[in-house]
Formats: C-alpha cells, structure tokens, sequence
C-alpha cells in the first residue's frame, strides 16, 4: 500500500514535470499558428490542390528552407497541418480541417479572429489580468450580453422583455453558458472565453445556467428554456 502510494506520488511529480512547460511555452502554439496565417501556409497548400513539398512550399512562399521545415514540424505534431507523399511520390505537407480553418478567407476561416485575438492590442491586457481580479468595481443578441455585468445586462433584457408581446413574444440568446457539473469537448473553449472577458472587458463573464437564470429572472422574465447544439453558445430563449 505504502509503496503504492509512493509510486502514485512519484508519478504526479513526473507529470509535473512535463506539464509546467505547457504554461512555460504555451504561447508559442498561438505565435506559430499566427505565423502561418501571416506566411500564408494554409493558403498556398489550398490553392496548390496537392500535397507540396518543402521545396514548392519555401519557393511559393519566398522562405528560407530551414526555418519553415521546423514550423511545419511545429504545426504537423500538433495535427493542424499533416504529411504525405504527393503525385511523384514525395514527402509533402496536406491540409487538415483544422488548417483549412487558418486560410484567410475560407468557408470556416478563423483566422481573421485568431490575428485579433493574437494581436499586440488584445493580448497586453492579459498582462494586467491579476489587476482585474483585483479590482473588480473597475469601469471601463450572439455574442453580445456576455461582454456586460449583470447590472447592464440586466438592464438590457428588461428594454428586450417590454418590446416583445407579453404572451407571443420571446428573447433569444445565443451565448456560452459554462456548465459546471457537465464536461464536454468545448468546456476549455468556454472556460478560456471567460477569462478572455475578464481581460478585455470591465465586468463581462460567461455565465453558468444559474446565472443566466438571475439576470433573467431580474429582467422580468417569468421563465426561460435552454438547448445545447455542437457549437461553444448555446441557445437561451426567454419569456414575458
């Protein structure tokens, strides 16, 4: 038993070992991924419509060999992009779901987001997060109440709630709501936009469906429904 504990013990401080490098280094996934936006990587992969080599991609690109090989070994670990072999039977670099998500302006691109968030504008505030959880009482429908307290967001679902009929009428919402006591795949994307709204915002949060239920309740709303769907919002609708 004892030895069992101590090897239980031996093993956290081994994966504590690997895993403070995450927070070390863990910016450089979003630095590399910025970087292959603004290289274009994505983009001339697409337009190529094959695998492409080292050698096309570098000459594409107008990029020194090396340097690009170690992004792309970079990007290949992490799955964004993957290698195969292309026509002539040579090593080459393909497109991935998740790539094709970083062409600028792709069906599903995110990479417009991904420059914004990345950028030196939104990413200083992050430096003073430990100031806001400091000093809270700082001044300063998708997508759109999470940005707010609940003192004016509060006030903005009461003007919602006297401009819809009182007995046909409904608000819509379509916005995170942080479920506590159920994980799924998008709870870390959810957790992360919390914190995103505590460095670029006075007081906006994501909410738990507790907290949905008291802005609405204080708004006038008698009740309210929410649904998931397989997207990081969920839809809230709520009732005179």
């Amino acid at each position: 038993m004892e030895k069992t504990q101590r090897e239980a013990k031996w093993n956290e401080e081994e994966q504590a070992d690997v895993d403070i490098w995450k927070y070390i280094l863990g910016f450089t996934e979003m630095a590399v991924v910025r970087c292959a936006i603004e290289l274009g990587i994505p983009d001339t992969i697409e337009s190529h419509g094959s695998p492409m080599t080292l050698s096309e991609l570098s000459s594409t690109l107008g990029c020194a060999p090396s340097p690009l090989y170690r992004i792309m070994r970079f990007l290949m670990h992490r799955g964004i992009f993957k290698g195969t072999l292309n026509s002539q039977g040579s090593p080459g670099y393909a497109q991935t779901p998740l790539s094709r998500r970083l062409i600028k302006h792709g069906e599903h691109s995110m990479a417009a987001l991904i420059l914004l968030e990345s950028s030196p504008v939104l990413l200083t505030p992050w430096l003073s997060l430990s100031a806001r959880v400091l000093d809270d009482d700082t001044s300063s429908f998708e997508w759109i109440l999470h940005d707010w307290g609940d003192n004016e967001c509060i006030q903005i679902l009461k003007k919602c709630r006297e401009a819809v009929l009182e007995n046909k009428g409904k608000v819509i919402i379509v916005d995170a709501v942080i479920e506590e006591a159920e994980i799924d795949e998008l709870t870390d994307v959810r957790l992360a936009l919390d914190m995103a709204m505590m460095a670029h915002t006075n007081k906006g949060k994501e909410r738990t469906l507790k907290e949905w239920g008291f802005v609405l309740g204080e708004a006038g709303f008698s009740r309210y429904t929410m649904k998931t769907i397989h997207a990081v919002q969920s839809v809230i609708e709520a009732f005179p």
